[in-house]
């Protein structure tokens, strides 16, 4: 939560969460928007969506593809891996395939 809480004040606007466990993820990215909100803050709408059981492929082009909305454009990517199995050079290898392609 705590993790969450820092990644959405840092700016966050949508947070795609893959691997083990990610509806958990998914659910403490929109308890730390609601948390902001109810801290008094200007709270902005974070989207989320969990992708459990897809490639790291799939993963990456929803990630580059669809995390526009509204009036939000994604200014900049991040990945982040938790634990020592975390795919990241994988998942940063998809993510700028899907940009290139």
């Amino acid at each position: 939560m705590a993790l969450s809480r820092e990644i959405v004040q840092a700016g966050c606007r949508y947070a795609v969460c893959s691997g083990s466990n990610c509806a958990s993820w998914e659910d403490s990215f929109d308890f730390a928007s609601v948390l902001e909100e109810a801290d008094g803050k200007q709270g902005r709408f974070v989207m989320t969506t969990s992708h459990e059981n897809e490639t790291l492929k799939e993963i990456a082009g929803f990630f580059v593809e669809h995390t526009a909305f509204e009036d939000f454009v994604p200014a900049h990517l991040v990945i982040i891996g938790i634990g020592l199995e975390a795919p990241v050079d994988e998942a940063r290898a998809a993510v700028i395939a899907a940009l290139e392609g």
